[in-house]
């Protein structure tokens, strides 16, 4: 059995799908982390695997001590929990920024090519739970205006749809509401633009390919990571598939 301590973001558990199923083609089982508030969407992600893949719920952050008293067999301790505090930030924020990135850095510490993400990522669609789109044009617009994250569209008579955003809690965390980010996958596919901060739906958008860079735009101004260099930031995204502003 292998144990997996991963970030906990919805956009890192999409980021790691690649990196789970090559470990769960030579594990007996993988047994990885998820906020409650992610676990419908996480557990969705691998049920084509059955009991390959064990999806521990966890509460608020969940510090890499925590997770190890619930590891069982052989432990891979990815990005923060594998890297001291220092050089993690200086990989993903500071001085050595410029020569990586945090997905690349957690792909390689597993072993693996970093381009493994996109050719082992899998989700076995169920389009009878996905949420129909509007019957007219519309804009698809993923922010966070609880959080103070807002992004505004001017000069269009289309539709504005945003996806339900669950409560955000205290700790970090969001209600648990058995929100599943896959229920949105026709929606994002069929607007006739997708606006999107960096977090969960770009990367959607990003490792499905949906799209291009005429009307999908990459708000780097807003989001759950603005703290990143701008210039890092740009190397999460595949240059012809996104226009920044």
């Amino acid at each position: 059995m292998l144990t997996i301590l991963n970030h906990l973001g919805l956009g890192d558990q999409l980021v790691i799908n690649g990196l789970v199923r090559h470990f769960a083609e030579i594990e007996d089982c993988v047994q990885i982390f998820a906020k409650k508030s992610h676990v419908p969407s996480v557990r969705f992600m691998y049920r084509d695997l059955g009991s390959k893949v064990v999806v521990v719920p966890v509460h608020g952050s969940c510090h890499t001590a925590e997770m190890m008293q619930l590891a069982k067999g052989r432990v891979l301790k990815l990005g923060v929990h594998g890297t001291p505090h220092q050089l993690f930030g200086d990989l993903v924020m500071g001085k050595y920024s410029e020569y990586t990135n945090w997905v690349a850095m957690m792909y390689i510490q597993a072993g693996l090519n970093p381009n493994t993400m996109y050719k082992k990522f899998k989700v076995v669609r169920d389009k009878s739970r996905e949420l129909l789109p509007p019957d007219k044009p519309y804009i698809f617009i993923h922010d966070d205006k609880q959080r103070g994250r807002e992004i505004k569209i001017y000069g269009s008579d289309k539709e504005i749809y945003r996806p339900i955003v669950s409560k955000a809690l205290p700790d970090g965390t969001y209600e648990f509401d058995d929100f599943n980010i896959f229920d949105y996958l026709s929606i994002i596919e069929n607007a006739s633009e997708r606006h999107m901060m960096n977090s969960s739906y770009n990367w959607l958008v990003e490792i499905l390919e949906i799209g291009s860079k005429s009307n999908n735009f990459f708000h780097l101004n807003i989001g759950a990571h603005d703290y990143f260099p701008e210039r890092n930031t740009k190397t999460l995204c595949t240059a012809d598939l996104w226009t920044f502003v």
